[in-house]
């Protein structure tokens, strides 16, 4: 029994010395990446960030870099891209704005100022709003059972009704924000990114269709349907039409 326990111990130690070695590592290669791109050597840096993020190493900074070097590069559709997607992972960090903004604008794209609202629910990210959904909600059935067993087991004494009337509306209130922010994320998830110059919006999805319109590298629209190898899409300006899906590149990784 003594055996087994040390060999579980053991193996458990053993385990957690490889993750933190792996992290280590991951952490080294991303300091040397980052030298690579502070010394001027930007493909390098490049490359080395897309292996780590090849390797589901996936973090806001990798992201944010990425699209740094993208940019550094020439490449104005993947630093939008990878903006956008670490902005999902940090949608408050103001440097990921910042930069997202600078390329559009240099680049002659649209800028959008969100209203004060949706930069209100844009204060956590995706996960983070719903983990503070699901304390809230169990913040009422905590309340709810709390006031039940109260009621069955102690009926004679008075119960403090207005305390837990008043408990439940606060946790009931803060569902509401945390629902709407996963609802408005949610929408943000739902993107792409145009990948190439002169993209023609075809009004049918077909070769021979005719052009509605035109679409820039780096432009942020969203897809609607698809029919064979096209997509309809809506840019920002509300103008829909058919592109290519290879001329389009989502916000979430298509497995």
């Amino acid at each position: 029994m003594k055996k087994n326990i040390l060999l579980s111990v053991c193996a458990f130690v053993f385990c957690c010395g490889t993750v933190s070695l792996r992290a280590s590592t991951v952490d080294l290669q991303f300091d040397q990446y980052n030298r690579a791109y502070a010394e001027g050597r930007t493909a390098e840096a490049l490359q080395g960030y897309q292996t780590l993020l090849n390797n589901h190493q996936i973090s806001a900074s990798l992201l944010f870099n990425l699209a740094n070097a993208s940019y550094r590069q020439g490449d104005v559709a993947r630093a939008v891209l990878n903006y956008e997607r670490a902005r999902l992972l940090k949608p408050s960090d103001p440097d990921i704005r910042a930069n997202l903004d600078l390329v559009r604008r240099s680049s002659g794209l649209t800028v959008a100022e969100d209203p004060f609202w949706k930069r209100a629910l844009l204060f956590f990210s995706l996960d983070q709003w719903a983990w503070f959904g699901f304390s809230a909600f169990l913040l009422a059935s905590l309340i709810s059972c709390i006031r039940g067993v109260w009621q069955n087991f102690w009926p004679a004494r008075p119960c403090p009704q207005q305390l837990f009337n008043f408990s439940m509306v606060a946790a009931l209130l803060l569902i509401l924000p945390a629902a709407a922010g996963l609802f408005v994320q949610s929408r943000d998830l739902d993107r792409a990114v145009v990948m190439h110059n002169e993209v023609m919006l075809k009004l049918s999805p077909f070769d021979k269709a005719e052009a509605v319109g035109e679409l820039h590298a780096g432009e942020t629209v969203r897809p609607l349907k698809e029919f064979d190898n096209y997509v309809l899409v809506e840019n920002q300006s509300g103008r829909r039409g058919w592109v290519g899906k290879s001329q389009i590149e989502t916000l979430l990784p298509q497995s």
